[in-house]
């Protein structure tokens, strides 16, 4: 009895074909809340600022994922469709990367749990948004001439040069700090908003 039910939990945790399309359609939602942030962002002249927001609400998005499909591999797959995304719609440089390494750290910390420890979750989601959060700062951190040079041609040379000063100073450490705070905040605003899920799979 003990041996079948051992099978059939294994077989539980396996993702799914549905599975697949819940991590697909939540990838989407959280680059498109992520994005329309980093957008807006941009145009207030806070843009190192937008993971303090950004991931406040994406925390929502993947605290509902992880309620509906807690299985190994979730934020991996999340992680690599995001990068995709990244990729396609032109993200500079390194910026899918930092994704995918995001991805693969955040499973290794949440997965470790087989996402039913909510201190790993929190943990593991904070360090999947602070390697995104700095590949979007990369292209600035590191000074890339394409990225300055589009930056120049969308926003102008004043503004360009006030982002390159943040990058380059200890702003950029606070506002690292913020986009963690963020995150952790999501993630227990997530659960909160959720928490009949979140307890009927014993998290």
């Amino acid at each position: 009895m003990a041996t079948t039910s051992v099978t059939g939990s294994k077989a539980t945790n396996k993702l799914q074909t549905k599975d697949f399309i819940s991590i697909g359609v939540f990838s989407v939602l959280f680059a498109v809340v992520l994005f329309l942030f980093g957008a807006v962002g941009g145009l207030l002249a806070l843009f190192p600022l937008f993971g303090v927001f950004g991931f406040l609400v994406c925390g929502i998005v993947v605290m509902y994922l992880l309620a509906k499909v807690p299985k190994r591999g979730v934020m991996l797959l999340l992680g690599a469709i995001t990068a995709v995304i990244c990729f396609l719609i032109g993200a500079y440089g390194p910026i899918p990367l930092f994704v995918l390494a995001g991805g693969i750290v955040g499973e290794l910390i949440a997965g470790s749990g087989h996402y039913r420890s909510f201190p790993r979750i929190v943990i593991g989601y904070a360090a999947y948004s602070i390697l995104i959060w700095f590949g979007f700062m990369s292209p600035l951190v590191f000074s890339m001439q394409s990225y300055i040079d589009a930056s120049v041609a969308s926003y102008g040379a004043e503004y360009t040069r006030m982002l390159l000063d943040f990058a380059h100073g200890p702003l950029l450490i606070a506002a690292g700090i913020g986009t963690v705070v963020g995150a952790i905040g999501g993630a227990f605003l997530g659960r909160k908003l959720f928490k009949k899920h979140f307890e009927k799979i014993g998290v």
